[in-house]
């Protein structure tokens, strides 16, 4: 009995990890799918347009728990981007 390749996205996911949005996003969202496919979806895409940080936070699950920790370190790019995004948040 021959072994199946395993498919490519099964079990993929992407959460967002940045603050959240009312109305567009919020904080915590898991997405089924790569993040390539994620951002390309229509309830996304509108968000990315709207604030194009969102897209850097959103991380694909492999990396998500490193991820976690990046976003509080400061002076790394996740960080830098969470408060980019604030700063328009707060803009608007």
């Amino acid at each position: 009995m021959a072994v199946k390749a395993k498919d490519k996205n099964a079990g993929t996911f992407c959460a967002y990890i940045g603050p959240s949005v009312r109305g567009v996003i919020q904080h915590g969202t898991i997405f089924e799918g790569s993040k390539r496919e994620t951002i390309k979806s229509d309830a996304v895409r509108s968000a990315v347009e709207r604030y194009p940080e969102i897209a850097d936070l959103i991380v694909s699950g492999e990396v998500l728990a490193e991820a976690r920790i990046k976003i509080n370190t400061p002076g790394s790019l996740l960080a830098q981007r969470r408060r980019a995004l604030a700063v328009k948040m707060k803009e608007d």
